[in-house]
């Protein structure tokens, strides 16, 4: 009953949104032409800042979107299996649960997102994903330690249509169409739906419980392990009378599969369920006065998260535990202002929103329920000193609280007994950084100095994912930062961008090799550093070449004797990347390499992932002049290592062939 009439409410709140600012004015509606959406802050405008990605990077080269990120410098990913398997990464060294996710700038970490799994996300419905390093802008609230992706959904900005379908190794399928209409010149409708499907279904050497011991290993193939996907997006853009535009957004998915368990131990019972639904308006208004605009917004978000237990039944058949359900249902509302204020030497943006949750547990779990109010203000500003320096800063302040009725919390590993509590958090961070940057001149760079906290994420504590387990001991994890980069334009066609890091965190949460399942822990004290750099060319109209490189230093620094100066858990020291693009009309080619060294799953450096090089190749062919053919083959050497994630093989090499058709 809370949850309809809590969605019943928001939805009479984006109604009055939506007509308010028509009913407001008697003027005529001009043609909504091209978008007049402010989304550029002036940190995208600074080529140090942030990295962007569009659809032509990653469309039909059967990336996942994890492996796909980690094409990109400083970042690695984290990967369960095959298709639909848990994914995340990290940033410079910090854990992927420290990175701010946004779907069209609405943050996804909430009581459900400290471990938002990046599996869930079709790139089919995106248009254009950034990547945020250091500095987050303002509009995204306050920042994680380890940055910000932020995922653009299709945009209704232009009359066009798309339909793609493709099929690949173990039963591989995914369809998806787009289209983007105007019924009138101030509306526009852009919508998207996609289903993918795997069978997952892919050989693998089975140690046979004796990981040391190679002579039983025997090969064997994944079962229980299929997946499917839905998901679609919808976007409603109309210009009001006196300007005023406004924008309504829904993204959703259904996914479901099964759980196969570890290698030498496959089960064929076990399975997950998982529904998602994000909503989002947002109210325009025309300049309000020289330079300053502001834009009053709301949105909501639905997440249902089930499981079923792993190993019902022991090696020979018989009962060993009772049949588990587990789950969450989690729901938020959350009310926004953000407002910009532009000068001829000052630009500056401020949000404020205010933000309910609910997390209420599903299956046999029972009785308790969580609840969270929280505030949060961000402010940034940039300030030109003279033609070629710029001084900036940006300050956040939020405000938690929780209370948790007691109750019984199941996961596959035990029950826990929650007691019932009040908590409360208020917690603070800034950063400041100096910007060198000359219009025409090919040199820019900036320096960024930074001090973060941050409190466990509900789903850290008390959340449910397939193949990993929370922690409700988890404490605040808080670092310095320090970051000095350069973007040098060598040629129009040829830029070099290079940067240096440094983290100094204290108990910072990292997921660490747990049994058979992945668990977040606090790591003392921990040190990281390292320098990146990214080459990009075209020397010529048919070539085209990306090297990139990220070396860099983690170390954990805690007292303790077992791990004290190892290397941190998921972090390779050196990763490497590059990729050659053959464009000869109409046919391209794209080949690409990449390398990570040494990966250690634990703490102790016992469960080891050796240095392992990785091969794509794709090969495009256009047709009737809107038509595209692309074959692709990923793990063109058909590794077959074992990942961090040590239980659960990953699939060796894979063939996918997709067709596209643009209108």
């Amino acid at each position: 009953m809370r949850t309809t009439s809590f969605y019943i409410s928001s939805v009479a709140i984006v109604t009055l949104f939506w007509f308010a600012p028509t009913l407001a004015g008697e003027y005529s509606v001009q043609e909504l032409g091209s978008s007049e959406i402010r989304d550029n802050s002036f940190f995208e405008k600074k080529k140090t800042d942030v990295e962007i990605l569009t659809q032509k990077d990653w469309e039909g080269k059967n990336f996942s979107l994890a492996d796909f990120l980690a094409k990109q410098t400083g970042i690695q990913f984290f990967k369960q299996g095959g298709l639909g398997s848990f994914e995340s990464v990290s940033i410079r060294g910090i854990s992927g649960k420290n990175i701010l996710i946004c779907i069209d700038g609405i943050a996804q970490n909430s009581a459900n997102g400290g471990a938002f799994d990046l599996s869930k996300i079709d790139l089919n419905l995106i248009e254009k994903i950034e990547i945020y390093k250091n500095n987050i802008p303002a509009k995204f609230g306050n920042g994680k330690l380890g940055g910000a992706i932020n995922f653009i959904t299709k945009k209704s900005l232009q009359h066009s249509g798309k339909i793609l379908a493709s099929y690949g190794s173990y039963n591989f399928w995914e369809t998806s169409a787009q289209i983007s209409v105007s019924p009138k010149d101030s509306f526009y409708i852009s919508a998207g739906i996609s289903t993918k499907h795997s069978d997952n279904d892919y050989e693998f050497k089975n140690r046979n419980g004796t990981f040391y011991d190679t002579s039983d290993d025997f090969t064997d193939k994944r079962e229980n392990a299929e997946y499917t996907e839905n998901s679609f997006s919808l976007q409603l853009r109309k210009l009001h009378a006196n300007d005023f535009f406004s924008t309504f957004s829904i993204y959703g998915f259904h996914a479901e599969g099964g759980i196969p368990g570890r290698e030498d131990y496959q089960t064929k019972i076990a399975s997950f369920n998982g529904n998602f639904l994000q909503w989002h308006y947002r109210l325009e208004t025309p300049e309000i006065k020289s330079g300053f605009w502001l834009y009053p917004g709301i949105s909501g978000k639905l997440n249902k998260n089930m499981g079923e237990s792993y190993y019902p039944l022991d090696h020979i058949g018989y009962l060993s535990s009772d049949f588990l359900e587990y789950g969450i249902l989690h729901f938020s509302l959350t009310p926004e202002f953000y407002v910009e204020w532009n000068t001829n030497y000052f630009e500056s943006s401020a949000r404020i929103d205010l933000n309910y949750e609910n997390g209420m547990p599903r299956g046999n779990s029972t009785d308790w329920e969580l609840e969270r109010f929280s505030s949060n203000i961000s402010f940034d500003f940039l300030y030109n000193l003279n033609s070629f320096l710029k001084f900036g800063s940006k300050i956040g302040t939020l405000f938690r609280q929780d209370e948790i009725d007691k109750g019984k919390f199941i996961l596959p590993t035990g029950t826990r007994n929650l007691d019932k509590e009040n908590l409360d958090d208020f917690s603070f961070m800034g950063n400041a950084f100096l910007i060198f940057e000359k219009e025409k001149f090919p040199l820019s760079a900036s320096i960024s100095f930074g001090k973060f906290f941050r409190q466990p994420e509900l789903m850290e504590l008390y959340g449910v994912f397939p193949g990993s387990i929370s922690n409700p001991d988890l404490k605040e994890e808080n670092a310095l930062r320090f970051e000095a980069s350069a973007f040098l334009e060598i040629t129009p066609n040829t830029n070099l961008k290079t940067a240096y890091f440094e983290t100094h965190s204290e108990n910072g949460i990292y997921w660490i090799t747990s049994g058979t399942f992945m668990k977040p822990e606090n790591i003392g004290k921990a040190f990281i550093r390292g320098f990146e750099a990214a080459l990009e060319s075209k020397p010529l109209s048919f070539l085209e070449i990306s090297l990139r490189a990220t070396l860099q230093k983690t170390e954990d620094k805690s007292n303790s004797k077992t791990y004290n100066g190892n290397q941190l858990p998921g972090e390779p020291t050196h990763s490497y990347f590059s990729q050659i693009g053959l464009l000869f009309y109409p046919f391209t080619f794209h080949f690409s390499a990449s390398y990570k060294s040494v990966i250690y799953g634990d703490r102790a450096e016992k469960l080891k992932q050796p240095g392992t090089p990785h091969y794509t190749l794709s090969v495009s062919y256009d047709f009737l002049e809107k038509s595209r053919l692309i074959f692709a083959i990923d793990n063109l050497s058909d590794e077959t290592y074992r990942h961090i994630y040590t239980p659960f093989p990953i699939p060796g090499r894979e063939y996918h062939l997709t067709f596209i058709q643009n209108f």
